[in-house]
């Protein structure tokens, strides 16, 4: 995975131009609230990308289970794609919950349009630097 690699560049080159990053917990995703651990657009996100390097320099595994894809109707290009996931840094479990993802297909191209992380972490014990 990109972000195990620390290929932080070619993270974010998958993003569309209007890409958006958000980290929201599972009990404010449910209930439709506004209230964001990380509300990102990509030039905010890339900036997180350059001082995160620095600053956080653990190893990470991403772990993905039960990947789900789903295309939007009307034939716009549009695909909804959820995965539940886990996160280990330096061998420690970190965090832990639901990607879910947009993507938008155009010229034979697949951008991701918008990045929720919705996690089951009720506490958050550490400063996150990096994309979860």
């Amino acid at each position: 995975m990109l972000l195990d690699n620390r290929k932080f560049a070619d993270w974010i080159a998958a993003f569309a131009e209007d890409g958006y990053y958000e980290v929201v917990q599972r009990s404010n995703f449910e209930r439709n609230d506004n209230l964001l651990i990380v509300g990102e657009d990509l030039k905010r996100l890339k900036a997180r990308l350059v001082s995160g390097e620095k600053l956080d320099p653990r190893h990470s595994v991403h772990m993905l289970f039960g990947a789900q894809c789903s295309p939007e109707g009307g034939g716009n290009g549009k695909v909804s794609v959820s995965s539940n996931f886990a996160v280990w840094r330096d061998g420690v479990p970190s965090f832990a919950g639901k990607y879910r993802l947009e993507l938008r297909c155009k010229d034979s191209e697949i951008k991701i349009s918008r990045w929720t992380v919705v996690l089951d972490n009720k506490i958050i014990t550490e400063t996150i630097y990096l994309p979860i």
